[in-house]
């Protein structure tokens, strides 16, 4: 491997000419040399300027950004928003706030939405998740370097991955934050003090508010990043009070996370299979895992094979502990972890970040800083171009969604069936973005929809009328079967009885493995299906089911008893 290391931190902050002689440590000549380019402070910001207008043009392009689960905590914002003031919604829903119910999507969008509307809201917190990781590899590279570079920006390219193209907000933005604290914790290691303690314990809680798992990343990087200074200065003495320091800083948060409240609901862990696999490695470069996304994958590679080639990526050596643990952990994860399904594709984009932050790019000349900057800058235009032509269609489908649902009565309930594959002639990219856009009846007409999250793991919780679908069986185990109760509904034949629990059988594998709703009396239960079929044109209970309003991807049916033979 022809990589530079750079073995020690020291005399990085002084003043340096356009060209200099850098010396390093390499694998292949131990005395080498490597000419370094310092480029003006009018192309860095310049740069990251134009890197940045091009990550958030996406969002300025969009009423919606359409993210998988990003209707779905909309809805749980503007029901935080609005139960106190709507008879409707609390038929259905009340908030309950305990330890671990919550993260910072649940704190921040309602209040934001509150200041600026929820679809503005929405778009300032996915940006801000944005600027938190950029900004975050550009501390922690600081931190390791002592320079602001070009090369941080490159970690813009990893913006639109799986975990946002799902509507992991929170975890992304808690990434960010989780990095810049890294990038603290490494400028600040010889400083000692009771004040320093606390700032960092404070920002260890606010990365545990955001995300859970986040939190867990960054005291595995901290440990990690402790441990080998420890095996490589041997700075055994120093272990007791650094041990302290790091205890004191995570102590609350893993206090709260025992303490908290645990739920009854059954725990299912899951490695998954060579598929899940697959998509957790490609899921930094990946959104739909379509052609923009391979293009995208090919070129990272073919640039870093480059570079790796031409001796012109340096490593700080003491980022390897840390990384080998993010590495380690990326390998082990299961991607079904307490019940949370993919857990597996969150942390490679971790890895890359760190590894982004970790590495220096270096420039010998003015001719090579422009190539680089003209190159990341291109396959940054290239990806801000498909990614806004791809939300622009699905957010017209979007706001075609909540337009129709103007009929449906308010406060009625809803249950929404999803298809796999979009059969109309200009299909969307892909199917999942659209897995919650039924959430966003709540927000029009204040129904009840039993696929919002819920608690355990949210502070919503289900009552009155919308907790009488709850049950105490997981619903994955809830054999098929339609036994009506309700007299109007006990003349339906044998062919609408199958037709029913056919539908059930679709919410079910569409259903979180943790639900305890029970689906089974389904017709007796809601007041509308809404049938996302892509173009695909059914009714498919005709017996129970009288078409309302027919959209390019959906069918709203009213529910209504059988008729009378």
């Amino acid at each position: 491997m022809k990589i530079a290391y750079f073995p020690t931190d020291s005399s990085r902050g002084r003043g340096m000419s356009e060209t200099e002689k850098r010396p390093v440590h390499g694998l292949d000549r131990p005395d080498a040399e490597v000419s370094a380019y310092t480029p003006s402070t009018v192309l860095v910001v310049a740069f990251y300027g134009v890197i940045g207008a091009m990550a958030l043009f996406p969002l300025l392009m969009v009423s919606l950004p359409p993210l998988a689960d990003l209707p779905n905590h909309l809805a749980r914002a503007y029901i935080i928003n609005s139960l106190a003031a709507s008879p409707d919604l609390q038929r259905y829903y009340a908030i309950e706030w305990q330890p671990l119910t919550f993260q910072s999507i649940d704190l921040i969008l309602p209040w934001l939405g509150r200041l600026v509307g929820l679809e503005l809201a929405a778009r300032i917190y996915t940006a801000a998740g944005f600027v938190a990781i950029v900004g975050g590899v550009v501390l922690l590279h600081w931190s390791l370097f002592k320079r602001i570079s070009l090369w941080p920006a490159a970690s813009a390219l990893l913006l639109f991955n799986f975990m946002l193209a799902w509507g992991l907000v929170s975890v992304l933005l808690a990434i960010g934050l989780a990095i810049a604290l890294l990038a603290a914790w490494i400028a600040t290691r010889d400083r000692e003090g009771v004040l320093l303690t606390l700032c960092f314990a404070a920002g260890v809680l606010l990365i545990f508010v955001c995300h859970f798992f986040v939190f867990a990343v960054y005291a595995v990087l901290v440990a990690a990043f402790e441990a080998g200074r420890l095996l490589q200065g041997k700075e055994w003495s120093k272990l007791p009070r650094r041990l302290l320091g790091y205890a004191a800083t995570v102590a609350v948060p893993l206090l709260i996370f025992f303490a908290a409240p645990k739920s009854d609901t059954p725990v299912f862990n899951a490695y998954g299979g060579i598929d899940d696999k697959i998509r957790a490695i490609i899921s930094p470069v990946t959104m739909y895992i379509t052609w923009p996304d391979y293009v995208m994958a090919l070129s990272i590679i073919g640039l870093v094979a480059f570079a790796r080639r031409r001796k012109l990526i340096a490593f700080r050596a003491t980022m390897a502990w840390p990384l080998i643990a993010i590495a380690l952990c990326t390998v082990l994860m299961p991607s079904q972890l307490l019940s949370v399904w993919g857990a597996d594709f969150r942390l490679p984009t971790v890895l890359l970040l760190l590894l982004v932050a970790a590495t220096e790019l270096r420039l010998g000349s003015k001719r090579a800083a422009i190539t680089f900057v003209s190159l990341v800058a291109g396959l940054m235009l290239f990806r801000s171009v498909t990614v806004t032509l791809d939300w622009r269609r699905m957010d017209d489908d979007f706001a075609e969604f909540r337009a129709a649902t103007s009929d449906i009565a308010r406060g009625s309930r809803i249950i929404a069936v999803q298809s796999t594959e979009d059969h109309r002639p200009e299909p969307a990219p892909s199917a999942f973005p659209y897995r919650h856009v039924a959430a966003l009846a709540v927000i029009e007409r204040d129904v009840f929809h039993p696929l919002l999250f819920a608690n355990p793991t949210r502070p919503l919780r289900f009552v009155g009328a919308g907790a009488e679908l709850q049950s105490d069986q997981l619903s994955v185990l809830r054999p098929l079967g339609w036994h009506p109760v309700r007299s109007e509904f006990a003349g339906a034949d044998a062919a609408t009885v199958r037709q029913v629990e056919q539908i059930q059988e679709r919410v079910q594998g569409f259903e979180l493995i943790t639900s305890t709703t029970d689906w089974s009396d389904w017709p007796e239960h809601f007041d509308y299906l809404i049938d996302f079929s892509y173009g695909a044109e059914r009714n498919p209970v005709p017996a129970v089911l009288t078409e309302v309003r027919r959209g390019s991807y959906f069918t709203i049916f009213r529910i209504h008893p059988p008729a009378r033979p």
